[in-house]
């Protein structure tokens, strides 16, 4: 655990802090809010008087030490400790993570701090056999809550980007990880390799790590958006972004779009052609008639049609049926202006099960 000797340098005081985080639970004593008040006025006035008069308060975090270095700088202004040889090692992951705790407790100062020492402990890799301490984690943390700070993602993305080969971190199964799973992450390297103008060495290895695709859809959904040999979902992207089971199925031609209208269309018939065309699939009867019928009129087209109709051996009731309207004229030319087609209905259903659009 990180070390309160910095609390002997100070006047003691009376309160109470409960620190609950997850590697435990800690009451430090002794402190006094005037002081921790000059730099975070917010956790001074988080101390209330119980019962008992003591002022107690009470703080979440993901560590002890967390708290404690934040403390040291509440008390002495600096979070860091020394010895005769310089600072102390200190964990990127710990200087990200004040920084979090500054951004909650409005402290733009120990903000300030944490991204200076970052950059401090970047550059000092630089000259190092081996990277920061603990700069995977330190990566996951600052995608997860910081990523709007990009002065401190941008010092990140240089550091890996400059010491790609020198750390090996193609090679390191934590940050291949790491870039995997963050795409995002992968791709800030890529960009930030390109403004450098892909000078550094391993700038090709960057862009050659794996990274994980994202699936626009959950296989419950796919299973939902099914039908048939037809997908009605729009998917957006390239084919092979379809799941395995599903690329095998002849769902038609993927369109890269957002935005479609998706027709189901019968199949094209010659328009030179009159007579009927079946389809034994969806149930219907294609009749074409041109636009001007003959002199004999359209009853007698009519007849000639029917007559044609493969299905005109079927039972009155389930014969396919074509609706015409007509403008006649003196001369008994019938203009031939808009039709429609019905399915043959049978006595078990009187609606049908699906509509068809002609576009």
């Amino acid at each position: 655990m990180a070390n309160l000797d910095f609390l002997a340098r100070f006047p003691a005081g009376n309160a109470s802090l409960s620190v609950v985080a997850s590697d435990g639970v800690m009451t430090i004593h002794n402190l006094h809010p005037g002081t921790i008040g000059r730099r975070c006025p917010l956790l001074e006035l988080s101390f209330e008087q119980g019962a008992s008069g003591i002022p107690r308060a009470s703080v979440e975090a993901t560590s002890v030490d967390l708290v404690v270095h934040f403390l040291r700088f509440c008390y002495t202004g600096d979070y860091l400790s020394y010895d005769d040889m310089g600072a102390l090692p200190f964990s990127l992951l710990m200087h990200a993570q004040l920084c979090r705790m500054a951004e909650i407790f409005e402290v733009p100062e120990l903000q300030a701090l944490a991204h200076t020492n970052v950059i401090r402990e970047t550059e000092l890799a630089c000259s190092l056999p081996s990277p920061p301490l603990d700069l995977c984690p330190a990566i996951r943390f600052i995608y997860e809550h910081l990523a709007d700070q990009r002065p401190l993602v941008e010092t990140i993305l240089h550091y890996c980007v400059y010491c790609f080969l020198q750390h090996r971190l193609g090679t390191d199964d934590s940050f291949r990880q790491v870039a995997f799973e963050l795409r995002p992450f992968h791709q800030d390297l890529c960009r930030t390799s390109f403004q450098r103008g892909f000078q550094d060495d391993g700038a090709i290895d960057i862009v050659r790590l794996p990274v994980q695709e994202s699936t626009p859809h959950s296989m419950q959904e796919l299973g939902k958006l099914a039908l048939g040999d037809f997908l009605y979902g729009l998917w957006s992207g390239d084919v092979s972004d379809l799941p395995k089971e599903l690329g095998e199925q002849d769902h038609g031609a993927v369109l890269p779009e957002s935005e479609h209208t998706l027709v189901y269309r019968p199949k094209v018939v010659d328009s030179k052609r009159i007579g009927t065309s079946e389809d034994d699939v969806y149930g219907y009867t294609l009749v074409h008639l041109p636009k001007y019928a003959s002199e004999s009129g359209p009853s007698n087209l009519m007849s000639n049609a029917q007559s044609q109709d493969p299905s005109s051996d079927l039972p009155h009731a389930q014969r396919p049926s074509i609706s015409v309207q007509t403008d006649a004229d003196t001369e008994n030319r019938e203009n031939l202006e808009d039709w429609t087609i019905t399915s043959p209905t049978t006595n078990n259903t009187s609606d049908s099960d699906s509509e068809w659009a002609f576009v």
